[in-house]
């Protein structure tokens, strides 16, 4: 016994030397006490002046309290901590503690409206003029450093003074001459006399290192290093960077960030090290990215990341990296491109293991969650995506393999249009991806997969294929274009059973969505379809009544509405709701074209309407109640609280979306409904698409919804002013005649009644006015033949149909900078052998990126020669084709065109040729690809050309599009429409030489053009063509 006990203590004190070594020690700073100083001991009595000093001095075990303030410098620590023994920094119990990465900036003068600083030599950091191609800001601005915040309002930079609006700012920097100024223009409301006005210059607010050099980038280098050729044995070699400092074991609790002047892909907050820990803090309006882990074992806990530049946090090259019950709202306020890396969080670059849990993410500007580049391992648990619009994805995992989404839920997130991206859930080119117990609501649609990357025949490594995925137990609730969508294409078919993508036992409630599933190239009717079709689909349900809704799915509903509401109380300005029971009590569609939808729910025994918008919509109500109220969330902006208008019984709002609620409610509430519809049909039949000039029978109903007698006062388009009553329940139609007109498709109403107050329905109607494509007797597309004759079905792109005209750039983030930056002539014909096609294009500097086309110069061709029924669908389908042409780069010569087409690897040829202002091409599309189609004269095919830019080598600018939209790649039911038509024969007179020009001037005549003998035609003649449609003819020999 006496041996034991001795051994025992031994044991003790063994432990006690390991674990307590030394004493821990507590510092404390007080940046704003007068008695502060850097050369005091730091106690409580006689803190410290800095962070600065803290971080020089703490070790292993101690702990640092920062006292309230404003902090203008980083919090860089000097030493590690240790395992069970961190170094603390935190807020003082409930101070309110900010370190900022901004100077205060003063001395300005008012000149006009206009605030001017003088001289303004102060540099601002280098931006990559490159970067202008992957924003969507004014002027291409997201990826510069420069900012100026007023009032802690971010303002917008500006290249020049005659850019200025409220809210903007332009520099020119003169360190030598003493010339240079900084101009501002404040933003409504802002007296600058008194304002706060700071200007960002810290990179990095919390890191072992300042400066860009991170530990993912040497980490990327090495991985960059091992995916490279040998380098040359001749060369000599590349000097290391200094060691990155070895920082570990640092906890970061109850601070708040702010004012990051950091490049792009960087973060204001940076976890550099192992074992690092995040908890209670807030990070907002950094340049680019709020938080980013960098080290292994790092941990980010309730912490909220706000309105950043690029997105929320980041993890790269990391591992077991955890994000937990964080809120991320508001973020890429700078507009980064959504392809590329702007989104709500983006977790990117090979990092393992990576757990997000109980995330909040709402109201961004992307996705809600994206998993990016080889992640694997990964965790997505209780995780909520809310109302953020534009979208991949709600939650969207791509290039990567293995991850788990579990108990997740996506609500009113993006629009309702789409095939692919746009989904509640979105898995690209991704592996072994397990999804189950999701509540999926709103968006285009509930799951969508698909895609690879590289090559199919490479080795495993090297290829990135959608195979051996599982969804499970899903819930998906009234989606705007299918339930489910699994993507195919020629290269990479995800359908393929030998992929094994499974669906099983997934639920689809759907009353006023859409139900349909997309499957490689076939549409679905609906998932039991799908179950039927697809061997790996099975016990997937539809329901289609909320009565018919199974127990535990409408409990799993219930409690993803109630988490909806509980998280609106943490966006600034929300409504403080916290509702512990909800019900849902009906679905209902609403909006002034039914494209809305409603949740009519009864929360802790309240009603409240919860809507997914995904446009600006109208909103009206039946109800008596006075005092309801619209909470607005756009993404963001701040919360639009705003009191319905009420009119007697009906109430009516604007709502912006995509997420919105109304509180204030009776429990009588009910849709509008019927009161006001619009039909269109021709010859009886339902109008769906309609040609130039075909008479329309429009329809006008009205319907008294209410409960008593109302007169009703209706007018409109081709409808004089009708003025009548109707009893309780009563209808009546009123009719208009008129002609359907492709420069008017608007069909607009209005309702006015003293019960009601003024009521509007529209319909836009889908009028195309045909473009009529010659018969040619050849067309020659092979690089070694005579050139083609001058044809007609002319196309002319000219102008940037993507200006946003309210705003100071186009929308793809770069200034269209005329025809000579781009612009496009189109020729259209046809031969028994295709469709000829004949572009030239202008451009002043090319690029071609044959790997991604759309991110060079190119010209996309979108065709669609389905048969009645399927022609004109939104979803694409056997006949229906995207075709990527590539601009040519080198030589003035004939060579064979280079093409991609995802769902066809043949019956497309064509050649193309650098000229002295852009390129041309001539493209011929075999029928054979379109086995339906009857080519005859008179056939019709959807047609649509889009025309992209991309200047100085980096992504596309710039596209110009024929008729239908940028969505032209998922939405079919846009394009224009091309006639077949008979032959052109004309006879000019003359002979063509090169460089010509014919065109067609007035509608009877055509002229020819020859540059060089000035801008006067060298002959005129007469037009005249056989068959229904007439075209306009353009083209040069």
């Amino acid at each position: 016994m006496r041996r034991l006990v001795m051994r025992f203590g031994i044991l003790t004190a063994c432990t006690t030397l390991a674990v307590w070594p030394t004493q821990a020690r507590v510092f404390y700073v007080a940046g704003s006490d007068p008695a502060a100083s850097d050369d005091n001991p730091g106690s409580r009595e006689a803190p410290f002046k800095t962070i600065a000093k803290a971080c020089a001095v703490a070790e292993a075990g101690d702990t640092v309290y920062i006292r309230q303030g404003v902090y203008r410098e980083a919090l860089i620590p000097a030493h590690s901590g240790k395992p069970g023994r961190p170094i603390v920094f935190s807020g003082y119990r409930d101070e309110v503690v900010m370190l900022k990465g901004s100077i205060v900036l003063d001395g300005f003068v008012q000149e006009g409206r206009l605030w001017v600083k003088r001289p303004w030599t102060h540099p601002f950091y280098y931006w990559d003029p490159d970067l202008r191609g992957l924003s969507l800001a004014p002027f291409g601005a997201s990826g510069r450093v420069e900012q100026l915040f007023v009032n802690e309002q971010p303002l917008q930079w500006v290249p020049t003074r005659a850019d200025l609006k409220p809210g903007c700012f332009v520099w020119d920097n003169d360190p030598k001459g003493g010339k240079g100024e900084l101009v501002i223009d404040p933003p409504a409301g802002a007296d600058l006399a008194t304002a706060l006005i700071e200007k960002p210059e810290i990179h990095t607010l919390l890191c072992a290192k300042q400066g860009e050099e991170t530990p993912v980038t040497s980490k990327w280098r090495k991985w960059t290093q091992r995916n490279q050729p040998p380098p040359d044995p001749s060369a000599p070699p590349a000097p290391e960077p200094p060691p990155f400092p070895q920082i570990s074991d640092i906890h970061v609790k109850k601070l708040r960030f702010r004012h990051g002047a950091h490049l792009l892909n960087r973060s204001g907050v940076r976890l550099d090290g192992d074992r690092w820990l995040l908890e209670d803090c807030r990070v907002e309006y950094m340049n680019a990215t709020g938080v980013q882990v960098a080290g292994d074992d790092c941990i980010v806990r309730r912490c909220i990341i706000n309105h950043n530049g690029q997105s929320g946090f980041n993890a790269h090259f990391t591992r077991n990296a955890r994000f937990e019950d964080c809120v991320t709202m508001y973020n890429n306020r700078k507009l980064f491109a959504l392809y590329w890396a702007g989104a709500g969080n983006k977790l990117i670059a090979q990092s393992q293991g990576v757990v997000v849990k109980g995330l909040v993410s709402a109201f961004n500007y992307g996705s809600g969650l994206w998993h990016d580049w080889e992640q694997g391992g990964a965790v997505v648990e209780d995780c909520l995506s809310l109302g953020n619009n534009p979208i991949n994805a709600g939650f969207f995992y791509e290039v990567s393999r293995g991850c788990r989404y579990r108990n997740n839920i996506a609500f009113a997130n993006g629009e309702t249009l789409g095939t692919f991206y746009g989904a509640a859930l979105t898995l690209s080119c991704s592996q072994n991806v397990v999804a189950e117990g999701n509540v999926l609501c709103g968006g285009c649609g509930g799951i969508a997969i698909g895609g690879g990357r590289g090559d199919p025949n490479g080795p495993d490594e090297d290829f990135q294929r959608t195979a051996n995925n599982l969804f499970r137990d899903n819930l998906i609730v009234e989606p705007g274009s299918f339930t489910f969508s699994i993507i195919a294409n020629a290269e990479h078919n995800s359908v393929l059973p030998a992929n094994s993508n499974r669906f099983v036992n997934n639920t689809a409630l759907v009353i006023h969505g859409k139900e349909q599933v997309i499957l490689g190239n076939d549409t679905l009717a609906d998932p039991l379809e799908f179950n039927r079709k697809y061997v790996h689909a099975s016990g997937n349900r539809l329901v289609r009544r909320l009565e018919e809704l199974d127990r535990a799915n409408r409990a799993r509903l219930n409690r993803a509405l109630a988490r909806v509401l509980n998280a609106v109380s943490l966006a600034e300005g929300g409504p403080n709701l916290h509702c512990r029971r909800v019900e849902l009590r009906d679905l209902w569609s609403l909006g002034a074209a039914d494209g809305s939808f409603g949740y009519w729910v009864e929360a802790d025994r309240r009603p409240l309407l919860i809507l997914y918008t995904p446009k600006p919509d109208t909103i009206q109500l039946l109800t008596t109640s006075a005092g309801a109220e619209l909470w607005d969330f756009p993404p963001l902006q701040p919360t639009r609280r705003v009191p319905l208008a009420r009119t007697n019984q009906v109430a009516a709002v604007e709502v912006t979306g995509p997420f919105a609620l109304i509180t204030g409610l009776d429990r009588h509430t009910r849709p509008l409904g019927d009161l006001l519809t619009v039909t269109a049909t021709v010859g009886g039949a339902p109008a769906r698409e309609i040609l130039h000039g075909t008479p329309v029978e429009v329809a006008v109903a009205v319907h008294n919804v209410l409960s008593e007698a109302a007169s009703f006062a209706v007018t409109g388009t081709e409808l004089k002013e009708h003025n009548f009553t109707l009893a309780a329940g009563e209808r009546r139609v009123l009719s208009a005649a008129l002609q359907a007109d492709a420069e008017r498709p608007r069909l607009a109403y209005t309702l006015a009644s003293p019960t009601v107050g003024v009521f509007s329905r529209s319909r836009t109607l889908q009028v195309f006015r045909p473009l009529a494509a010659p018969r040619l007797q050849s067309f020659h597309v092979d690089p070694a033949a005579p050139p083609n004759k001058v044809f007609g079905g002319h196309i002319e792109l000219d102008k940037d149909l993507y200006r946003w005209r309210d705003v100071y750039d186009v929308r793809t983030g770069r200034t269209w900078e005329g025809p000579a930056d781009m612009a496009a002539r189109i020729n259209v014909g046809w031969t028994e052998e295709g469709l000829a096609i004949r572009a030239v294009v202008t451009d002043d500097c090319l690029f071609a990126n044959p790997g991604a086309p759309y991110d060079g110069d190119c010209m996309e061709i979108f065709l669609d020669g389905r048969p009645a029924g399927q022609f004109g669908q939104q979803l694409y389908s056997p006949g229906c084709y995207q075709i990527f042409c590539v601009a040519p780069t080198n030589g003035m010569h004939w060579a064979p065109l280079q093409f991609k087409c995802p769902r066809a690897d043949r019956g497309i040829t064509g050649r193309a040729r650098v000229t002295t202002t852009g390129y041309e091409m001539e493209v011929l599309i075999a029928w054979d690809l379109f086995p339906e189609l009857k080519v005859v004269q008179g056939a019709m095919l959807g047609v649509d050309f889009a025309v992209d830019d991309a200047d100085e080598n980096k992504t596309r600018h710039t596209q110009m599009v024929w008729k239908g939209t940028g969505q032209n790649y998922q939405d079919a039911s846009r394009f224009g429409r091309v006639v077949l038509d008979a032959p052109a024969e004309v006879d000019l007179g003359v002979s063509l030489q090169s460089g010509d020009v014919v065109v067609r001037t007035g509608s009877q005549k055509l002229a020819v053009y020859r540059p060089a003998q000035g801008d006067q035609p060298i002959v005129s003649v007469p037009l005249r063509i056989e068959g229904q449609y007439a075209g306009t003819f353009s083209g040069g020999v």
